[in-house]
């Protein structure tokens, strides 16, 4: 059993642009220990039908520190429910993903 609890990752609550987040194609994300540090950004990457109701399903991306790289992509889709981005399972949804 992992002891390590996964991070948490919510919108940023410093550097946001104007509007509502579902009109947004990129924002700023951060952990929800330290929502007003930003760690990264998520981009719309298409939308899935749950419950119904159409959802955004994004691509986080993570800044890395002291790497080759600027950015590290998370693995997986994410749907940002009650203000956190939790993991997406296709399980959840009516019908397959649909583009931008």
């Amino acid at each position: 059993m992992n002891d390590k609890a996964q991070p948490v990752y919510v919108p940023a609550t410093v550097n946001m642009p104007s509007g509502p987040l579902r009109d947004l194609i990129r924002f700023p994300i951060a952990l929800q220990e330290t929502p007003d540090q930003i760690c990264g950004t998520a981009q719309r990457v298409g939308h899935v039908q749950i419950a119904g109701q159409r959802q955004a399903l994004y691509r986080l991306k993570r800044k890395r520190m002291f790497a080759s790289r600027k950015t590290a992509t998370l693995p997986g889709f994410f749907l940002l429910v009650n203000g956190t981005f939790v993991l997406y399972s296709p399980a959840d949804t009516e019908d397959a993903p649909t583009g931008k």
